[in-house]
């Protein structure tokens, strides 16, 4: 359709001349296929500036996305998903035997990693009424999982084996100690719960009030704070952070392993051979944390990944374009030239003739695309809770980029022009 359209128009104008008019030279060049021509080169850099502040914007957030602090650390650890019935019974022996090895920091379980976690819960304080429920995301974890994923605790403990020998789902509300008080609730173990700043905001506690605070998650999960943990990124960045409690429990189906990083494929050798040695019927299947945590974002990196080929295609064609234009220019003036050149017009002054209209028209597409460039980043920065800022500094280098194409792709054209002899484009006159 467009190889259609674009040939119609240039068949049509032609077919309209008059071959009287044509052959006593009176071939002129209309003002509105001027003016199309223009307006084609205009649209041209629009696209070409609106595609490059905005790739430069993207790869900014994306940018911003990879370097930003999140509260735990993503570097280094292996997630490894297993079988929690066969592993949970051996979870000491698997512990012991991987930090053996001097390059295994600590090995953890959980029933998620702190990349993604989506647990849905409800939670209430000891005051609060047995009807009145918090929604809360939850996560299952172990007296490890804090070490191992570099969670930063700003009060209260971390959680202790023993913490995890007394948390024993379902058993206090089959006792009947469902309010908290009692003495049932004096016969059974509580769960001992890390808290997030968010979390025990909502509770309406300090990080420093909640410790000892009695809770409960859910109706089976009585228990106490015993810790809190400063608000971290534990789902995508489109997204604020929400309140987490972290509750010890051994039906997990994610081992996380954290390694030095020195020696690495060493290291991963050696836990491939301990794990087949531990549990040979499960295949020793892992990935990185920092590769899930570029997963939850692959949409923006392929966008980012796109922009930069869509730019770099707009900024050829519209070279190819401008360069076909001034061409044609110059071939129009090419006598006009010839008179300037012998009338002592310099080389800088002929080129700045040929060129300062383009330029022009390179102008008017930077002021049209930096609104729309503004206003479409704008819109798509909006999606992300945390987010970069948009810098004017990216629409000067836009727009110096743009200017420095056209004035390369002119000049080309401007100086060979410029360059030729005026005495065999007169002679004929």
């Amino acid at each position: 359709m467009v190889s259609l359209l674009a040939g119609s128009y240039p068949a049509l104008i032609l077919a309209k001349f008059q071959p009287v008019k044509v052959l006593k030279g009176a071939f002129k060049n209309s003002r509105s296929g001027q003016g199309l021509r223009q307006s084609l080169i205009v649209f041209q850099f629009v696209i070409s500036v609106f595609l490059i502040v905005s790739t430069f914007i993207m790869q900014g957030q994306l940018s911003y996305i990879r370097n930003k602090k999140l509260g735990y650390e993503r570097d280094h650890v292996l997630v490894l998903p297993v079988n929690r019935k066969v592993v949970m019974p051996k979870i000491d022996y698997i512990k012991t035997s991987l930090t053996s090895n001097k390059d295994v920091v600590s090995v953890s379980l959980s029933s998620e990693s702190p990349v993604s976690i989506q647990g849905g819960y409800n939670m209430r304080s000891a005051t609060m009424p047995e009807d009145q429920q918090l929604a809360v995301t939850a996560c299952r974890i172990d007296e490890d999982f804090i070490r191992t994923t570099g969670l930063q605790l700003i009060a209260g403990e971390d959680l202790t084996k023993q913490d995890m020998k007394d948390a024993i789902p379902g058993f206090f509300a089959a006792a009947g100690g469902a309010n908290g008080s009692g003495a049932d609730s004096a016969k059974v173990g509580l769960f001992h719960f890390i808290l997030n700043e968010s979390a025990a905001r909502q509770l309406g506690w300090t990080p420093q009030e909640a410790i000892g605070k009695r809770m409960f998650l859910d109706a089976t999960r009585p228990g106490i704070v015993k810790g809190v943990v400063k608000d971290f990124n534990f789902e995508s960045l489109h997204n604020p952070i929400r309140p987490l409690v972290l509750f010890p429990e051994m039906h997990s189906d994610k081992l996380l392993v954290r390694v030095t990083g020195q020696h690495m494929p060493q290291t991963i050798a050696f836990l491939e051979t301990k794990w087949k040695d531990i549990v040979p019927y499960i295949p020793f299947e892992y990935h990185f944390l920092d590769e899930e945590y570029n997963r939850v974002y692959s949409s923006e990196l392929r966008l980012g990944r796109v922009m930069n080929l869509f730019s770099g295609i707009a900024i050829v064609l519209a070279c190819l374009g401008l360069f076909g234009l001034s061409s044609y220019a110059a071939k129009q003036r090419v006598k006009e030239i010839g008179i300037r050149k012998v009338l002592g017009a310099s080389l800088t002054n002929l080129a700045v003739l040929l060129s300062l209209n383009f330029v022009r028209l390179a102008l008017v597409a930077i002021v049209i695309a930096y609104p729309l460039s503004w206003w479409a980043m704008t819109k798509w920065l909006q999606g992300f809770a945390y987010r970069t800022n948009i810098d004017w500094t990216t629409f000067v280098i836009a727009g110096a980029m743009v200017m420095a194409v056209t004035l390369a792709t002119v000049s080309i054209q401007a100086v060979k022009t410029a360059l030729l002899n005026p005495v065999k484009n007169l002679k004929s006159e």
